[in-house]
């Protein structure tokens, strides 16, 4: 089973959590995942895994559809590190230094999310690869 780690910065909102209890809990069929909060970018870069496949969320990277990034998870899961990190930073992203660190760097759009969206968004993307490569019904 693939691993999953997501590393981020700041706390998750209140209106947030039934969201991200949902989509974890849903997960569990396809990944191990786990969720770091750190207190800054230095502890997210302290706490990078060289062994995994780190996937940085940057409003300055590549914009994939649903079936491309489920593509980069069973690639990942199938015949790479079996095992991704992703980050996502607090308002201002991450400095260059930690962004350096990442195989890719994937936007979800050219608009501005806050990282507790920029979360969801990611949680329920991870969802959808699972269930597309699976084939279980939810993505159409």
């Amino acid at each position: 089973m693939l691993k999953i780690t997501i590393l981020k910065t700041g706390k998750l909102k209140k209106e947030y959590e039934e969201s991200e209890k949902e989509f974890l809990k849903r997960l569990q069929a396809f990944a191990d995942i786990s969720v770091e909060t750190k207190k800054d970018d230095d502890a997210v870069a302290r706490s990078l895994d060289p062994q995994t496949y780190i996937i940085a969320l940057d409003i300055q990277g590549k914009q994939y559809s649903s079936e491309e990034l489920a593509e980069i998870v069973r690639d990942q899961r199938d015949f790479g590190k079996g095992a991704i990190t992703f980050l996502i930073g607090g308002p201002h992203g991450f400095p260059e230094d930690v962004i350096s660190k990442a195989h890719l760097r994937l936007s979800f759009s050219k608009l501005t999310f806050t990282h507790q969206l920029a979360y969801i968004l990611l949680l329920e993307q991870l969802y959808r690869s699972g269930t597309i490569l699976s084939g279980k019904k939810y993505h159409y």
